[in-house]
This record gives structure tokens, sequence and C-alpha cells, in this order.
């Protein structure tokens, strides 16, 4: 599916450069900054998660959230487990530095690997799709 993204995103990035008077990056900029707007109006309009109130210690709004998303009166049950799970989860120290003990490495190691891998051959196997098509059209 990303692929789809990226060939579809090359051939309007390549249809506004054909745009004449050199204004076309212009409109590839401003089409680029249609999405980052999106993902800012949401951000201010959705409420933060009971589990996120909890851990910084607001107890009270994380209850009348988790009221509001369930819909009931009934929340307490799941309310102490929150409570719970965000206590278990102050008393790990260094999670980051655990990342990195031995027993973790190599999941480490082929995340890495993967991200890596998927990021500079998916884009250089699109590049070459969608390059090899501009020729054809020209």
């Amino acid at each position: 599916m990303f692929g789809v993204v990226l060939i579809d995103y090359d051939c309007v990035v390549n249809w506004n450069n054909r745009i004449k008077g050199g204004w076309g990056w212009r409109l590839s900029l401003g089409l680029a900054g249609i999405p980052a707007l999106l993902l800012t109006l949401g951000a201010l309009l959705v409420v933060d998660t009971p589990n996120s109130l909890i851990e910084r210690g607001r107890l009270e709004e994380g209850k009348a959230v988790l009221r509001k998303i369930r819909g009931t009166e009934n929340i307490e049950p799941e309310f102490l487990e929150l409570v719970e799970a965000s206590l278990v989860a102050k008393e790990v120290k260094h999670p980051f530095r655990n990342l990195l003990k031995r027993r973790n490495r190599p999941h480490l190691v082929i995340s890495i690997a993967l991200q890596v891998y998927v990021n500079n051959f998916s884009h250089v196997t699109m590049s070459c799709i969608t390059q090899s098509s501009d020729f054809n059209h020209a």
C-alpha cells in the first residue's frame, strides 16, 4: 500500500514540475502541507486517553474521560486496572536502557534492519518503476 502512495505522490510531483512558469514546486509544497494541517487539527481536537491522564496523576480527569468513552457509570473495575497498570509501569527503571540488554538485542537488530531495508529498497524500487514509466510517456 505504501508503494502505491509513493507512486501516486511521484506522479503528482512530476505533473506539477511540468507546469510552466516555474511555480509547480510551490503547488507540490502546498499539497504536502494539507496532511500536516489535518494532523495538527486532529491533535488539537482529540482528548487525552484515560491511561495518559492516570499516568500523569490526574485520576479524576482520567475517570471522567473513561466514563465518556464507555458511555456508562460502571467503570470502576477498568479504572482500578488502569491505575494498577500505571503503578507497575512506574516501577520499571530505565526502560530504554533495558532495550540494549543481551536478551532484547536480536529483536532490536531485526527491527532496525527491517526498517533500513524497507526504507531504502522500497524507495529505490518505486523510483525505478516511476522513472521507467516517465520515459515511456516522453
